[in-house]
């Protein structure tokens, strides 16, 4: 099964920010089941600094510093995976039928 997942966060403050870390998980792991053939992160306003890294247990992270003020924070990540896993979607109900999931 191929899907398209987007993920979108924002943040309103209500007096700016001067300084911001954010530490993200929103990258999908590679796994025997699954492969991530595309992912994208874009962050409003743009980060001064940006890494990214792998934890022990195979997650990936990105870590960014915004040191601007900002009232606002957007977080968008967009991703297309593709999965050995059949997904059981029912229309009448409009949500996953989980139950053969695991």
């Amino acid at each position: 099964m191929r899907l398209n997942v987007v993920h979108e966060t924002h943040y309103s403050y209500s007096n700016p920010v001067v300084v911001s870390q954010q530490l993200l998980h929103l990258t999908p792991r590679e796994l025997p089941w699954q492969q991530c053939h595309a992912h994208d992160l874009d962050v409003a306003p743009k980060p001064g600094e940006f890494s990214e890294r792998t934890d022990f247990f195979g997650n990936r992270a990105a870590r960014l510093l915004i040191a601007e003020p900002h009232e606002e924070l957007r977080v968008r990540a967009t991703t297309k995976i593709e999965t050995d896993w059949e997904i059981d979607y029912d229309t009448k109900k409009g949500q996953i039928n989980s139950s053969n999931l695991f």
